[in-house]
């Protein structure tokens, strides 16, 4: 993922569970490939749309703690987070890891049609 507010507006997790009332989320995100997108971040839902944008700090805890590698494959259904917090890879706070899941990870993880 090399662009996290392009792939948050671009998707709006179409086809996934809602919040029912207006929701935030605190993300911590760890990028070691792309420098500039380390950091916190608010995902914030609102009218039947998921916003995200980067903020500089807060004294709030993050609600999820994860690397940008396990954020790609956790948002494109490949992975649980709730599986990724039991094995350590992330940290969640505050929040239901199975709601979570809810809301970003899709059913049905990607197939590849290449033949090998």
């Amino acid at each position: 993922m090399t662009n996290i507010e392009s792939f948050v507006n671009g998707t709006n997790f179409n086809g996934l569970g809602r919040p029912l009332e207006n929701t935030k989320v605190l993300l911590a995100i760890k990028d070691s490939f792309i420098a500039e997108q380390q950091g916190l971040y608010e995902l914030s839902y609102s009218k039947d749309q998921w916003k995200i944008h980067k903020v500089e700090s807060t004294h709030e805890q993050a609600n999820l703690t994860i690397g940008i590698h396990d954020l790609s494959s956790w948002w494109m259904g490949c992975v649980s987070v709730e599986s990724l917090s039991n094995h350590g890879e992330a940290e969640v706070h505050q929040l239901d890891s199975k709601m979570l899941d809810e809301w970003f990870k899709p059913r049905y993880g990607p197939i590849c049609f290449t033949a090998f």
